[in-house]
């Protein structure tokens, strides 16, 4: 027969390893949460560059901006201000925008629509770019979700539900801002 004293001490064990485990589940979620933020803020970074770099490049088409050959600095024709607001870079900075304010589903569909409509555009690698990135990053979402969900769903460990819904719920809000 077990002794009541090694029933306690293997009670008392399995007790301080649930609780590590605990821990380190925390960490991870931490650290995932931590990645996320880290991709999102190369993302933003990435979508600043593209913007003045597809900036430059529609200054340099519509004359605005001397090429190397011909010195650097603006042009003072009259149409500097028409060649920056045109109607694909207008189109573009709309699907961008809703890209970097994580609204992929809006994004995809402007992406697709600007190049269905201006598939010529110097702008249409860009767009073409951003759109692979948007699917992506909504289907990343989707699949996390989705796990999350299922995750509390079955979670055994009736203690462990409440902190796994509230980081399901913190991911979220974290996301939609």
């Amino acid at each position: 027969m077990v002794n009541n004293q090694s029933l306690v001490a293997l009670s008392q064990r399995l007790d301080a390893l649930e609780s590590q485990l605990r821990d380190l589940h925390g960490n991870v979620e931490e650290l995932q949460n931590n990645g996320e933020t880290l991709r999102k803020q190369q993302r933003d970074l990435y979508a600043d560059l593209d913007r003045r770099i597809s900036a430059l490049e529609a200054a340099l088409k519509s004359g605005t901006i001397a090429g190397p050959a011909g010195g650097t600095g603006l042009a003072a024709g009259p149409g500097a201000a028409a060649g920056a607001a045109s109607a694909d870079q207008a189109a573009y900075n709309h699907a961008f925008e809703a890209l970097k304010a994580a609204d992929y589903g809006a994004a995809i569909a402007q992406f697709r629509d600007f190049l269905r409509l201006y598939a010529h555009s110097a702008l249409a690698d860009n767009a073409q770019y951003w759109l692979g990135e948007a699917t992506t990053s909504r289907a990343i979402t989707m699949t996390r979700s989705a796990h999350l969900r299922r995750s509390a769903r079955n979670i055994r460990n009736r203690a462990r539900r409440p902190m796994r819904c509230s980081n399901s719920a913190m991911r979220n809000m974290s996301s939609s801002t």
